[in-house]
């Protein structure tokens, strides 16, 4: 399964992760709010409350790891691509198109297989 928007920003405990303002290009899509409908709607693995900084602006939310079974990303990519139309993974971009804009529901058996698979996650999945 591959990660999609993890940042160094958000994540300090892992030096290797990018910047977010390496993505941040303001890209046209024509299917944003189709995109964007994707995201927001993937399966839930993780959340947490929490408030974070970004350059001076406060963002209060609950985090979330999503998954579509394939690729998992954090609710801080939806926040940054609805709001700077960040570029997306173009292998991403391809599955999002190919799936039709829906995210397959996984079952408590498959997210718990998910969850498996990384160990070393802080995800708790019961």
């Amino acid at each position: 399964m591959k990660r999609i928007g993890f940042w160094i920003e958000y994540n300090r405990e892992s030096p290797n992760y990018p910047s977010v303002e390496s993505v941040k290009r303001n890209v046209v899509y024509e299917d944003k709010d189709l995109i964007l409908k994707y995201l927001k709607s993937g399966n839930e693995l993780f959340l947490m409350g929490c408030r974070e900084r970004y350059k001076g602006e406060t963002i209060a939310h609950v985090k979330t790891i999503y998954t579509d079974g394939a690729f998992y990303w954090t609710s801080e990519l939806i926040y940054f691509f609805e709001k700077f139309s960040i570029e997306i993974d173009d292998e991403f971009l391809s599955k999002i198109r190919t799936d039709n804009y829906e995210v397959k529901t996984l079952n408590k058996d498959e997210l718990s297989a998910i969850v498996l698979i990384y160990p070393e996650s802080k995800f708790n999945y019961s």
